[in-house]
């Protein structure tokens, strides 16, 4: 009926030894760039979540996949010539199914 080919579905496959976690970043973390570097080391580091800036100046980000990868992109964001991270919270939450990185707005 449609000349469309339908895409095919992404397999989501889940990596037992994957890990997620939820940071809170505080300080120099909106306005500079902060959703688009991170979404950039995401995607280099094949992890996947999403980053929202807070109303209180604040950034979230939820970030899921290797650990090593993970902490590298933290590392990656405090070198950052714009973004001062002052301090951050973070906790371990549960891995869900997800493809991609989202930064919202």
């Amino acid at each position: 009926m449609f000349p469309f080919k339908k895409k095919k579905q992404e397999q989501i496959i889940l990596n037992p030894e994957d890990k997620r976690f939820c940071f809170h970043f505080y300080g120099k973390v909106q306005g500079v760039g902060f959703r688009f570097v991170c979404s950039q080391y995401a995607l280099q580091y094949h992890l996947t979540g999403w980053v929202c800036n807070e109303k209180d100046g604040s950034v979230i980000l939820q970030i899921q996949g290797c650990v090593d990868k993970i902490q590298q992109l933290i590392q990656q964001l405090h070198k950052d010539t714009y973004i001062r991270i002052e301090s951050y919270d973070f906790k371990e939450i549960p891995v869900v199914k997800e493809s991609g990185f989202v930064a919202k707005y």
